[in-house]
């Protein structure tokens, strides 16, 4: 039996984040202010290079999430392309809510990755990759809010030295 194995080149647009990163992220407090922490996040094709699976884990503060002390947290997301409806969806689960989380869908136009979700309570969320390097990336998350996006958590990566890029 043969099996065309070959896949568009949109399913490689992720092949950048493959590797180990060091990761110094920000989130935004109710009184508006930013508190910094620090994580790690390990990323490996699996499936055949079909998906990509992230394994995070760090400190954070979540104050939407209902957190008032900082705690750690672990983290598996799954990324998979979709060749037919031509975009990516993101799935993520972790230690504190146990369940999936809805599904962001997207894709990269010009070296910059968009992921969109609608959240329970009618919520608008957007995520988006950006500044990509080889050694950084920044990744953004933020929530629409009278029309205009309000960035509430952002993370620089840089990768680990070293670590293995795919």
């Amino acid at each position: 039996m043969s099996t065309d194995n070959s896949a568009p080149s949109e399913s490689q647009d992720f092949d950048f984040w493959i590797g180990t990163w060091t990761i110094r992220h920000r989130v935004l407090q109710n009184d508006g202010s930013w508190r910094d922490f620090d994580a790690r996040t390990t990323v490996v094709p699996d499936l055949d290079g079909v998906i990509l699976v992230e394994h995070w884990e760090g400190v954070c503060l979540l104050p939407w999430e209902g957190m008032v002390e900082p705690e750690v947290r672990k983290a598996l997301s799954v990324r998979a392309y979709d060749p037919v409806d031509k975009q990516w969806h993101i799935h993520w689960i972790d230690t504190r809510g146990r369940k999936f989380i809805p599904v962001f869908s997207g894709g990269f136009t010009d070296g910059r990755g968009e992921f969109f979700a609608d959240l329970p309570g009618g919520v608008r969320s957007r995520i988006v990759f950006r500044d990509i390097t080889n050694e950084s990336v920044v990744w953004e998350n933020a929530v629409e809010d009278a029309g205009e996006w309000k960035a509430i958590w952002v993370m620089e990566m840089y990768r680990e030295p070293g670590a293995d890029t795919g």
